[in-house]
């Protein structure tokens, strides 16, 4: 139920720039997702290394991940199992590929460093979110006392195959 006109009030912009920039509430939605993703992105790259070996990504960097993962619970996967939901009904497939567009750079940056011989870009990057996704499923069912040694193995098997 948001209007232009709600958004020009509430930011204290005119309405005539604002529609000049933005034809649609889509693309300010969108916009305003690549906001929240690039500020997501630059806290979560930093102390990420420039390279790094699918071994030193399995014993540094995805056992922080997993830390931060349980500590948020279901948040941590919430955005996935959004755009699962919405690029499976037609009327909302349009705003799924939206929000896929705006995510993903983060598990990019870490293929990247990882890269052996493919360009790695934000489809390779949402495939590592969503088999971590998933992977973090399957864990679900495990002992908690052996749930991190079975992602960390599953999760370096995935790369050695995938990269």
């Amino acid at each position: 139920a948001v209007t232009h006109r709600d958004i020009a009030n509430d930011s204290n912009i005119s309405l005539s720039s604002l529609t000049h920039h933005f034809g649609s509430l889509e693309e300010i939605l969108l916009g305003a997702f690549h906001q929240i993703y690039e500020h997501a992105q630059r806290e979560s790259r930093a102390g990420l290394p420039d390279r790094m070996t699918i071994a030193q990504f399995t014993s540094s960097v995805l056992p922080e991940i997993l830390r931060n993962s349980q500590a948020r619970g279901h948040e941590a996967v919430a955005m996935d199992e959004i755009i699962l939901a919405t690029s499976r009904n037609e009327e909302t497939r349009p705003i799924s590929l939206g929000l896929m567009a705006t995510i993903g750079r983060t598990s990019t940056s870490i293929l990247q460093s990882m890269q052996r011989e493919n360009e790695m870009d934000r489809l390779d990057g949402q495939i590592l979110r969503f088999v971590l996704t998933g992977l973090t499923e399957q864990s679900s069912r495990l002992p908690d006392s052996e749930r991190d040694a079975w992602m960390l193995t599953n999760c370096g098997l995935f790369l050695e195959h995938y990269l």
